[in-house]
């Protein structure tokens, strides 16, 4: 069985629920995060030789990458892709799909490169907060999150230096998102690097 828009639709649903009724302490990886990451993968691919079925493979794993924080605080993108995996079997749709869906939310995982166009615009999408005017805020957040799941918390000096090494190994993947976050990614890092001078010297 192929997908189909009701389906779809089924399924972003069920995900904003989890999503809505994540813990508190996920100050960064939220609802709105994902929002976030659906939003920028459909700008990207509607500037990439995306065809429909692609776009809605795309939609489904952006909506479903971190629904993982749902259920377990480790593997989170193995585990969501187990879940979208399983729901996906319950409606006997296609291997081939569930097996495309499965390698875009696993190609979001940390120091993982992705290996063909639509996981290209997922990672870019997941990372398009690198390039916004208020990225301190979404740093902030990530931050305290980390913090009230239990991790040490850094000093300022220590954050930003995580930050700046985060920013030098990154790196945008699609023609899209290398020219239109690109700029803003390098100002956000300029700012990075200006305030670790500031602070060292």
């Amino acid at each position: 069985m192929k997908l189909s828009k009701e389906l779809i639709e089924v399924l972003i649903e069920e995900a904003r629920k989890l999503l809505e009724e994540l813990p508190e302490f996920y100050q960064y990886h939220d609802l709105s995060h994902t929002v976030r990451v659906v939003n920028a993968s459909m700008e990207i691919a509607e500037h990439s030789a995306v065809d429909d079925y692609e776009r809605d493979l795309l939609k489904l794993a952006a909506w479903y990458h971190d629904i993982g924080y749902a259920i377990s605080l480790s593997n989170h993108e193995m585990t969501g892709a187990a879940v979208l995996c399983s729901i996906l079997s319950n409606y006997n749709i296609e291997e081939r799909t569930i097996l495309l869906i499965s390698d875009l939310i696993l190609s979001t995982r940390i120091n993982q490169t992705p290996v063909n166009e639509l996981e290209k615009i997922l990672c870019d999408a997941d990372n398009v907060h690198l390039s916004y005017n208020d990225y301190s805020r979404f740093s902030d957040s990530l931050k305290k999150e980390l913090s009230l799941l239990g991790n040490s918390q850094p000093s300022n000096e220590d954050w930003n230096e995580a930050n700046i090494h985060y920013f030098e190994n990154h790196q945008y993947y699609t023609d899209y998102a290398r020219l239109y976050f690109g700029k803003g990614k390098m100002r956000n890092f300029e700012i990075l690097t200006k305030t670790s001078s500031l602070v060292n010297s």
